[in-house]
């Protein structure tokens, strides 16, 4: 079946002169007669475009637009994401704070590390943790007003030590069971095999963070 070509050209005005030679100032348009009415505001279903010719303009397709990704979200993360979304543990506790938890944890170690006692001294969580005992007597006092630890003196020995009140051992009980089902999903999900490989590469980044501060200090 022959199809009939009908040409249409940009008429002249009175403004301007058009050089037939030229292309680009010659906007040429070719369709087959069935198409005269199809308006340029939609693409028709049965549209084909001519071999050897290019698609109107107008018939291009709207790309598709998405909502551009946080900071937080970038697969190539900033400096300041990494340490708070990727490598950020402290979404994990509900109950209570993380750095809180950690004094916690060491108090109870120190406590199973010696069962006939239920109190751990200062200076003995001091040791435990490395740390300065003015700074477990910051930690502890503000364990005490959280209503987590009770801070007395051993008169005997003339030195202080702590207990756990009610309200940390069920908190404690509460985060050590998240942390346990979190941690089994984690293995579940992603094998020993490659969580070997994680804890690994945590420590090497942890050993940075300590040397970097260590350089800045």
């Amino acid at each position: 079946m022959n199809i009939q070509i009908k040409e249409i050209a940009t008429p002249n005005t009175a403004d301007s002169s058009v050089n037939s030679s030229s292309n680009d100032s010659v906007q040429r348009a070719t369709e087959p007669e069935h198409f005269d009415t199809v308006p340029e505001t939609a693409k028709p279903e049965h549209f084909e475009p001519i071999p050897g010719t290019a698609e109107p303009e107008h018939f291009n397709a709207v790309p598709e637009t998405s909502r551009p990704q946080t900071p937080l979200e970038s697969a190539a993360p900033t400096a300041e994401s990494f340490f708070l979304n990727s490598f950020n543990v402290d979404r994990l506790f509900r109950g209570i704070e993380r750095s809180d938890y950690i004094f916690l944890y060491y108090i109870q170690m120190c406590i199973e590390a010696h069962p006939q006692q239920e109190k751990v001294y200062l200076a003995e969580l001091a040791e435990a943790m490395n740390l300065d005992i003015s700074e477990i007597s910051k930690a502890t006092e503000r364990l005490q007003d959280k209503g987590y630890v009770i801070w007395k003196t051993d008169a005997s020995l003339g030195k202080t030590y702590v207990v756990f009140s009610t309200k940390a051992v069920e908190l404690m009980a509460d985060e050590k069971r998240r942390i346990i089902k979190c941690y089994e999903a984690v293995v579940q999900e992603i094998g020993m095999g490659e969580l070997a490989g994680v804890v690994t590469t945590l420590k090497k980044i942890r050993d940075i963070i300590n040397q970097t501060n260590s350089e800045m200090e």
